[in-house]
């Protein structure tokens, strides 16, 4: 704890993110590392929208999305994107651990955009031997994911990072 208060951080958990008793414009830094990936839609847009409420003129906004099937970080067997071959019924039974909500990389882009944010970088790591399976038709995708280009499904890992819009 006494390095947080040299470095003047008020690590707050357990908290809701999306719904800080805190006064506008008084965070430099707002960051999150594989936690997007857990929470609803709706859940992450409101995390967003208080980040651009909270965050002061120059401040950042840098979230580290694994968008990996995170049980195929133990399991050898499963691959990184066999969370994308369920049905959202399935994958809810399934998933009863993880909680993953399955959103693509583009899919939160808009997220930030509509909760104030400029998006600065999108950094994503894409699995090329998945893209590959995916455009062959070698893996089986579910019918929510069938109209997503092969590289956002084959998108394992984002960082992105955003600045509060300016207001005009």
């Amino acid at each position: 704890m006494q390095v947080l208060e040299l470095c003047n951080i008020t690590y707050l958990s357990p908290a809701d993110a999306g719904n800080l008793n805190l006064p506008d414009a008084s965070f430099d830094l707002h960051l999150s590392n594989c936690t997007l990936e857990h929470a609803s839609p709706d859940t992450v847009q409101n995390i967003l929208h208080t980040a651009s409420r909270l965050l002061r003129s120059g401040g950042i906004s840098t979230h580290r999305i694994d968008h990996s099937d995170h049980y195929a970080h133990l399991d050898t067997g499963r691959l990184a994107i066999d969370l994308l071959r369920f049905n959202d019924r399935q994958w809810n039974r399934t998933d009863r651990l993880t909680h993953t909500n399955r959103l693509r990389a583009s899919e939160y882009l808009p997220l930030f955009q509509n909760a104030g944010l400029d998006l600065l970088t999108v950094n994503n790591t894409v699995d090329d031997e998945c893209v590959n399976l995916i455009q062959t038709g070698a893996f089986p995708l579910a019918q929510r994911f069938r109209g997503y280009p092969a590289h956002d499904l084959a998108t394992l890992d984002s960082i992105i990072t955003a600045v509060p819009r300016p207001e005009i």
